[in-house]
């Protein structure tokens, strides 16, 4: 079993086993609706030309743990990835990002399409394909349908996927990784759960874990968010008022934890309020 471990401020993460490879296959999508340069190197921005990725395009490539991949555009760095030591990685380059690196200028800018009848009957509302997040449309579909099954199981309400939520804890996630410090962010006007793990870390592995806190938790009792038996982040999951999910992920860039994975759930309505039971 994998050791898990909780901080105080109620932030899990989780250490795996790195799986030694020479060639590690890594799928890289774009998913913006921008041109994209690809650049193989050691260092962010730097390196030899591998080739573009058009708007909607995706190859598979091989790579090493340690490779960094820049995504640039327009001879801009806008993001990076740097390959971790798991198989068939995947890492999705987002209109979101293009806004962040091109603030105030329309770049990346959104295409308004109707969701499809099975995004619309598993309760995940997309623009295009587009979840808000680096999140695929199958992986917000999973973490919603995970949340679905933890809620129904104590007879609450469903919740859908929020590209706003979704947007909203993608910029936290990407700001926590880029200064290395992780912590709950101040005044949020959402819940929120963090979790955060070396090697193939994944958002459907933090709602498992989130999850995973149930076996503490006695129906009537509010949330434990210190101590050895924290059920703080698997009450949010199934606080009868939430409506609306979303989650970010990106890779810490700096600080101990440098190279894990973050990820950031927000919730809204918010849970874990007042001292109340979830439901």
């Amino acid at each position: 079993m994998k050791p898990r471990f909780l901080l105080t401020l109620a932030v899990l993460f989780s250490v795996s086993s790195i799986i030694a490879s020479d060639i590690i296959p890594l799928r890289l999508e774009n998913r913006s609706t921008e041109k994209v340069a690809l650049l193989r190197g050691n260092n962010p921005g730097k390196g030899n030309e591998n080739g573009t990725l058009a708007p909607g395009q995706s190859r598979t490539v091989n790579s090493v743990r340690g490779r960094i991949w820049s995504f640039m555009v327009d001879g801009k760095l806008v993001e990076h990835y740097r390959t971790t030591g798991s198989q068939d990685q995947v890492f999705s380059f987002t209109n979101e990002m293009v806004r962040s690196a091109f603030p105030g200028t329309g770049r990346g800018k959104k295409t308004a399409a109707p969701a499809t009848s099975n995004s619309q009957s598993r309760g995940v509302d997309m623009i295009g394909d587009e979840t808000g997040s680096r999140l695929s449309v199958e992986e917000a579909t999973q973490y919603v349908n995970l949340h679905n099954t933890a809620r129904a199981k104590v007879g609450v309400n469903p919740v859908k996927w929020s590209q706003e939520l979704a947007e909203w804890a993608q910029k936290q996630a990407t700001g926590m990784a880029r200064s290395g410090e992780i912590g709950h962010t101040p005044n949020s006007p959402y819940g929120e759960n963090l979790a955060f793990g070396s090697g193939p870390y994944s958002a459907i592995m933090a709602v498992r874990d989130w999850n995973s806190e149930e076996q503490f938790f006695k129906r009537g009792e509010a949330a434990r968010i210190s101590g050895n038996r924290v059920t703080g982040h698997y009450t949010q999951m199934v606080w009868n008022q939430t409506r609306e999910v979303g989650a970010g992920i990106a890779t810490i860039q700096k600080g101990a934890y440098k190279g894990w994975t973050i990820v950031v759930g927000v919730y809204d309505p918010p849970g874990n309020m007042n001292g109340r039971p979830p439901y």
